[in-house]
């Protein structure tokens, strides 16, 4: 499979010919044009172009030893294919052995298969996130010995459910496993290697259901960010969160060049992280507070999902005892909080997707605006003549 490397600043291909001779290939793809993620998808995409072509050039040559030198560079599940695929055409009179079996893969090859076909598309979190949970699943496929995709059963990954369960890992992080595992499967049933996915009829763990996202009443983000009570870190974090409706991972990526400041005063100036979506907004009092009395600690805080989650549940058990149980949810709430405040002191919901840096209004009105003011809406029927 293709590959590239990062020569200075510009991205060179490397790939096996038809003859297994290793290949090396600038692919002009520069960082400093592209930005370091879309350089990096636009060479792997020509890395890709270089082998195919090399390859095709490698096949047009038609004797029988030339065909088989380039056979022999193939993966042994893709030598496994072609084995199929001749049979097909061998006279009537012919009669073949294989069998369903035979045409199997391993899992790893599955995988390995499958993600040359979709990770052009995808972020490096969701690869990264990808790479945890499948080799989760190879660890376990390798321990009680099976190895062929045909053998693997819905037995199989319950078993595999179980022995995270038994780790104490959460029914939802269960289920994220299971989010990569199933689409993998989904490929090879697509490609006919089996016929059901065995993830499909699996006895999936039940999640607590959570109102995660909820409007936080003023009185209580008083007490629950209340610096003499909490660490420092969180209530730099969750006062950044209050006062900006970031997203956690957006709070992190801060840094002292992100915040600006014109005749309207100081601002954060930046681009979410999920979306490349640009933000510009303006800086509570509270944040320059903060910012003053704090300084660089205000920036990059956080900076792991370890750390964030740490936080977020320290949230979560503060903001239940201070309510008395009444509400239950994590750090993101602060965000739908700041949203709310904002669409019921009046401003449109297009002004607040330009301050949130979402993509569309749709996804504000129907999950960020949780809990308007109704009582403003009256007054505004009333006030019709």
């Amino acid at each position: 499979m293709a590959a590239t490397t990062l020569r200075g600043d510009t991205y060179h291909a490397i790939w096996y010919d038809q003859y297994g001779s290793k290949r090396s290939k600038s692919t002009k793809i520069k960082v400093s044009v592209f930005g370091p993620r879309k350089a990096e998808q636009l060479a792997e995409q020509k890395a890709y172009e270089y082998e195919n072509a090399d390859r095709s050039k490698g096949m047009i040559q038609s004797d029988f030893e030339s065909v088989r030198k380039a056979i022999e560079t193939l993966a042994n599940s893709d030598k496994v294919k072609l084995a199929v695929i001749l049979s097909s055409c061998l006279p009537d009179n012919y009669s073949t052995t294989i069998s369903q079996a035979d045409v199997s893969i391993t899992y790893p090859e599955l995988r390995k298969e499958w993600l040359s076909v979709v990770r052009h598309d995808k972020s490096n979190n969701w690869l990264s996130k990808e790479k945890t949970n499948n080799n989760l699943l190879i660890s376990f496929l390798e321990s009680i010995n099976v190895s062929s995709v045909v053998e693997i059963t819905t037995k199989h990954i319950n078993q595999f459910i179980s022995s995270q369960a038994d780790l104490g890992k959460a029914p939802n992080t269960i289920n994220d496993y299971l989010k990569h595992i199933k689409q993998c499967f989904d490929q090879a049933v697509a490609y006919d290697y089996i016929k059901e996915n065995p993830v499909a009829k699996a006895n999936k763990p039940q999640a607590k259901v959570l109102k995660e996202f909820v409007e936080i009443p003023v009185d209580v983000c008083k007490q629950l960010i209340n610096r003499n009570e909490i660490k420092t870190n969180d209530y730099i974090y969750w006062s950044f969160l209050r006062y900006t409706g970031l997203a956690p991972i957006d709070v992190t990526s801060l840094n002292p060049d992100t915040i600006k400041k014109d005749k309207g005063g100081s601002y954060i100036d930046g681009k979410r992280t999920k979306t490349q979506v640009a933000n510009r907004i303006p800086l509570h009092s509270k944040l320059v507070e903060i910012i003053n009395e704090f300084g660089d600690l205000c920036f990059g805080i956080y900076n792991t999902k370890g750390q964030r989650d740490a936080s977020s549940r320290r949230f979560k058990s503060r903001i239940k005892k201070i309510t008395n149980g009444k509400i239950v949810t994590t750090v993101y709430s602060l965000r739908h909080t700041f949203s709310t405040a904002l669409f019921n002191a009046g401003h449109s919901v297009d002004d607040i997707k330009l301050i949130t840096g979402h993509t569309n209004g749709k996804m504000l009105t129907k999950t960020y605006i949780k809990d308007v003011d109704q009582e403003r809406y009256h007054e505004a029927i009333e006030g019709i003549a």
